[in-house]
């Protein structure tokens, strides 16, 4: 498939394969008239029926709803990193600029929310990420 069918005139920054590979993550930047580039919320797209869809916030709506001490430092054009959870039910994203807060969207309705900090002893955010743990 042509980068340009899945996300039409927009440049495609990151992408995700869901676990069972029936959808691809991307994050977006769409570019304006006046050729500028607008980030864009994360699109999921489906295999099964050509669909995109946009799910969770910008980066700068979750700095503007859970502030922290880098705010300052991140551009308004940035953009998540993010991977798929073990079942593909949802993406853990995080900012790709400054540290922030990560966040848990839903891959279904696109609902997320702000998930606490994890600190390393000297005070520095960890990357937060999925872990399977054996049963």
């Amino acid at each position: 498939m042509d980068q340009r069918e899945l996300v039409g005139r927009a440049q495609r920054d990151a992408f995700a394969t869901s676990p069972d590979g029936s959808q691809i993550a991307f994050m977006r930047y769409q570019q304006q008239m006046d050729l500028s580039w607008v980030v864009r919320p994360i699109g999921i797209y489906t295999m099964a029926d050509g669909t995109v869809r946009s799910v969770g916030p910008l980066p700068r709506d979750v700095r503007n709803r859970t502030p922290g001490p880098d705010d300052k430092t991140a551009s308004y054009g940035e953009g998540f990193a993010f991977e798929w959870s073990p079942d593909g039910h949802s993406l853990i994203a995080y900012p790709s600029e400054a540290s922030g807060h990560a966040i848990l969207i839903d891959a279904l309705d696109g609902t997320w929310h702000a998930l606490d900090p994890v600190m390393d002893p000297k005070g520095f955010p960890y990357a937060q990420g999925w872990q399977r743990l054996g049963e």
